[in-house]
């Protein structure tokens, strides 16, 4: 596993870092039992992932409590992100926000604590007063942001640092290369990625989209209004499984591991139900990626990148990304 150190902060994390979306045992991604989500964290962290990622969200806190009892007895061992989602983050509710998720994950600090959307029903001003007084006080060790494009990054930033901005990326949804990732690269925000494998198109397990379940296909290009796309989107998976069979490694895996090997890529996370689903992901941070290998997964993709556009926002035709 290799290791970078999150610009302007002491903060040192794995290229890889475990999401736990799934530990909320909710709609989204099904049952789970809590043993299982435990026992998969610890594994990961034996595995040397110091990164976990949450959010207050997340089954309405269901994914914290799992995490800080996953945690009891290893908390210095990894760093906690998770993500606040007040749809009025002023100081105040900032603040409490974060009191919560702290007791929720039976810790007395956060190291890197996220707006999870931009909410723009109060400046931007009034919630990094909350953040930076969060950080002033030793609650967060670091500022991050999740889904924030040119404009909101441009925006915040003048108020006070941010050290993470947390997106989509993967070798489907490439749409922050356009202007996001330059734009992070220069203000020195350390990228967390998220959706690596595109609702699990990146492991080629779907050949159509009449294959992919209703709950995976929430996505803006996976519905039928955007139907014109699906032809190309397929050709492209079949070009990414090409070069992943040329290597003879999974698709996924060469999925993953082109995100880790982009620039300004801190860390890619990947959810894991399981051990083996968990040791899947793990391959990929053994795979070393070279210059003529990430050129020809850029060519093969291209294509869709470019008719797909800047829309960053994989939930929204109508982009809420900014």
């Amino acid at each position: 596993m290799d290791y970078i150190k999150i610009k302007n902060t002491n903060i040192t994390v794995s290229k890889m870092a475990l999401g736990t979306w799934v530990f909320s045992n909710d709609a989204t991604w099904g049952s789970q039992e809590d043993e299982l989500s435990i026992k998969t964290t610890h594994a990961a962290i034996d595995a040397g992932i110091t990164l976990i990622d949450t959010a207050a969200v997340y089954g309405n806190g269901k994914s914290e409590e799992v995490l800080g009892k996953a945690l009891k007895g290893r908390r210095d061992k990894v760093v906690i992100a998770t993500k606040t989602a007040d749809a009025h983050p002023d100081k105040e509710t900032i603040i409490k926000a974060c009191e919560d998720s702290l007791k929720r994950l039976n810790t007395d600090y956060i190291d890197i604590y996220q707006i999870h959307w931009p909410r723009r029903t109060v400046p931007f001003c009034e919630t990094m007063e909350g953040l930076l007084k969060l950080y002033k006080d030793g609650k967060i060790r670091a500022i991050g942001v999740s889904n924030f494009g040119v404009q909101d990054l441009n925006e915040i930033t003048k108020y006070g640092p941010i050290h993470t901005n947390q997106v989509a990326y993967n070798l489907l949804f490439r749409a922050i290369d356009h202007d996001i990732r330059p734009l992070c690269i220069e203000k020195e925000i350390g990228i967390l990625c998220y959706s690596p494998l595109a609702q699990g198109l990146c492991t080629g397990k779907y050949r159509h989209i009449d294959q992919i379940p209703e709950r995976l296909r929430r996505v803006w290009y996976l519905s039928d209004e955007f139907s014109h796309l699906h032809s190309d989107l397929f050709k492209t998976i079949d070009c990414i499984e090409k070069i992943a069979e040329s290597m003879n490694v999974s698709m996924s895996a060469l999925s993953i591991a082109y995100d880790m090997h982009t620039e300004g890529i801190a860390s890619v996370l990947v959810g894991a139900r399981n051990f083996d689903q968990l040791n899947q992901n793990i391959s990929a941070a053994e795979l070393k990626l070279d210059d003529d290998i990430m050129n020809r997964l850029i060519e093969c993709t291209d294509n869709l990148f470019n008719m797909m556009g800047y829309n960053a926002d994989m939930w929204r035709a109508e982009s809420t990304i900014k």
